[in-house]
């Protein structure tokens, strides 16, 4: 899968911005708040629809106007393909070759990134909801099924949650019967869910063991995924009261966690912060990897200021695993943080402080 062309339209302070890629590795290089990761960031939106950091889209939209639209151009190894994102007072359009895909499932199959930037190791070793958020994605873009499974269960959680809130019940034992017909609702969507992540995570098990020896053969890495609802029937039974006392729903896959792991360790307490930014690299490459596999086609990886952190011999290991068989976005505010051998392979954009923002 090849990026060919970006265009953005008042994608946060860049009023408009064309760019065209012609090489498997393009460096963008510029200081501080120049643009770099809002090129970056509008390369995620335009292969996923939403944000790396799954932030509000309308945090997007350039200050004074009322909608933004990134589109592109991408050669998936057949074919060109023009992909383009719009949203617009809390509307979300996206389009292939100028067709409106109704579900975003359709969409979203297009055009496989992703994405890691250094503040990814705290954001993930400080939130249940984020790491959650980071797993979901990854099976969503990966697994049909778990996208319509996790679908399902939120429709259901939602009215769930709502029924909980509700205060108008006369009688209780008949809001007690409603939330029981939704449990059982629930109770197929949970387990699809719960067996999809098992499978997933043993197979990104199996790449980041491998991946991780790259950076370090002393240390093994792993995620242990955490369930809280190993018998969905007898654990939404079980709950039911504590969940009228809460007002919410107080399990299920919306409450499972993931445990990252070196040396059978968890990362957040015994690790420096040069091991957890490791780890969580590993793991999108890892992801990376399987991606291609599954999907039979090379997504894109983003490294967004991440090289100031590496030491060249990291760097040479990244390019050891991914080789040519991706392209390569990096971004830097100084083409001394990355291997010389590496700077001649690319393509080097320089993105200037100011000079497109139209401020």
């Amino acid at each position: 899968m090849f990026l060919k062309k970006i265009e953005l339209k008042n994608y946060r302070k860049f009023e408009k911005k064309e760019l065209e890629f012609k090489r498997q590795i393009i460096v963008i290089l510029g200081e501080n708040a120049a643009g770099k990761t809002t090129v970056l960031e509008a390369i995620n939106v335009l292969g996923t629809t939403k944000t790396p950091k799954n932030s509000d889209l309308a945090e997007s939209v350039k200050i004074g106007e009322e909608f933004f639209c990134v589109s592109g151009s991408v050669n998936d190894g057949n074919n060109d393909k023009k992909l383009f994102v719009s949203y617009s007072n809390g509307n979300k359009k996206a389009m292939v070759n100028g067709r409106i895909c109704k579900k975003i499932s359709d969409y979203i199959k297009n055009f496989f990134v992703v994405y890691f930037q250094p503040i990814d190791a705290l954001k993930y070793s400080l939130s249940s909801q984020n790491r959650r958020t980071l797993f979901d994605s990854f099976f969503c873009q990966i697994s049909d099924a778990y996208l319509t499974e996790l679908m399902n269960y939120k429709r259901l959680l939602k009215e769930k949650n709502a029924l909980l809130k509700l205060e108008d019940f006369k009688d209780l034992s008949q809001k007690r019967i409603l939330l029981e017909m939704i449990n059982s609702k629930m109770i197929n969507p949970i387990k699809k869910i719960e067996e999809e992540r098992k499978k997933w995570i043993q197979k990104i098990n199996n790449k980041i063991s491998e991946i991780h020896h790259f950076f370090s053969s002393e240390e093994n890495a792993k995620i242990n995924l955490i369930s809280n609802i190993d018998d969905p029937n007898k654990k939404l039974s079980d709950s039911l009261n504590n969940d009228l006392i809460a007002k919410t729903s107080t399990v299920g896959p919306h409450k499972d966690d993931y445990e990252f792991l070196i040396n059978e360790k968890n990362v957040s307490d015994f690790c420096s912060q040069g091991q957890q930014k490791s780890f969580v690299l590993s793991l999108k490459i890892a992801m990376l990897e399987l991606l291609s596999i599954e999907k039979k086609t090379a997504p894109i990886l983003i490294l967004d200021d991440a090289f100031g952190d590496l030491d060249i011999n990291r760097q040479n290991a990244i390019f050891e695993i991914v080789g040519e068989k991706y392209q390569l976005f990096i971004s830097t505010t100084s083409l001394k943080q990355i291997n010389e051998s590496i700077i001649k392979k690319s393509q080097i954009i320089e993105i200037k402080k100011g000079a497109d923002f139209n401020e």
